[in-house]
């Protein structure tokens, strides 16, 4: 089974572009590991996401940089060659996601949600899940 489950907060605004007539969202989110370092500190981790169609177009209207993010998928590996070498490039290729709800320090989130304020019925899904 393939399943990743992350929780954290994007480090970038997504980027959205077409690719076959279809829309792909890219971002990465900054997520916190579980255990100290030798040092007592936490480590961070960044990881690639690819959110395809509406799910990206949502992620991309609702989410920017800084924002919290809770996302399922699986991991994905994509070779390519560049100049006869051959590039691997690690991400996770979501399939369903969240907003949760944790507070912010600033007023500079961009989904409602961010602020611990309970979800209104405005269309916007909870948890989406295309």
């Amino acid at each position: 089974m393939n399943k990743v489950i992350l929780t954290g907060r994007l480090t970038t605004d997504p980027v959205t572009t077409t690719v076959n007539s279809t829309t792909v969202t890219k971002f990465s989110i900054a997520v916190k590991r579980d255990y100290k370092n030798k040092n007592g500190e936490y480590e961070t981790d960044f990881i690639n996401v690819s959110a395809w169609g509406k799910q990206g177009e949502t992620i991309a209207k609702y989410f920017k940089k800084g924002d919290p993010i809770e996302a399922t998928g699986a991991w994905r590996i994509d070779k390519y060659e560049k100049d006869g070498t051959k590039v691997y490039y690690n991400y996770m290729h979501l399939d369903s996601f969240g907003f949760p709800l944790t507070k912010r320090t600033d007023n500079t989130a961009s989904n409602p949600y961010t602020y611990g304020e309970p979800p209104k019925p405005s269309g916007i899904p909870f948890t989406t899940n295309f």
